[in-house]
């Protein structure tokens, strides 16, 4: 199955397992795998270049609706943001395309974004920078 899915999406995945079939872990063991799975990372980047990251992967994969729709009836699709999602233990599904852009970056926004540490704001989250900014500017 996971070659069907390459076809379909028009780029190969980073890493593929078919169900029932070995597979080798990275300490060198064997195990068959339970489900199929089909994975396409992104570049390794800084966390704050996300937006970036979601451009690529979904810059790489067609764009055509009824391919998504095949995908979403034949295959229990899921989204995973690497490891923010294993933060948030948040996995996503969507039906098409569209719908997947629109909570990933409505999740990004409304969520992530606000809560994460960056790097210019001296390692605080936005949330965090504006209470000190603020308890500076009244402490001044």
């Amino acid at each position: 199955m996971p070659s069907e899915i390459s076809v379909l999406l028009g780029t190969g995945p980073t890493l593929a397992r078919e169900k029932g079939k070995e597979w080798r872990t990275p300490k060198g063991e064997f195990r068959i795998a339970t489900r199929g799975q089909w994975h396409l990372n992104a570049s390794d980047t800084k966390l704050e270049n996300l937006d970036d990251q979601l451009a690529e992967l979904l810059g790489k994969l067609r764009t055509d609706l009824s391919v998504w729709s095949k995908l979403s009836t034949a295959f229990e699709m899921t989204f995973f943001a690497g490891g923010l999602c294993k933060r948030a233990t948040m996995g996503l599904k969507f039906k098409t395309r569209q719908q997947a852009m629109q909570e990933i970056t409505e999740w990004f926004e409304i969520f992530y974004n606000r809560q994460r540490k960056q790097e210019k704001l001296g390692y605080l989250s936005p949330a965090q920078f504006s209470q000190q900014y603020y308890a500076n500017l009244l402490a001044a």
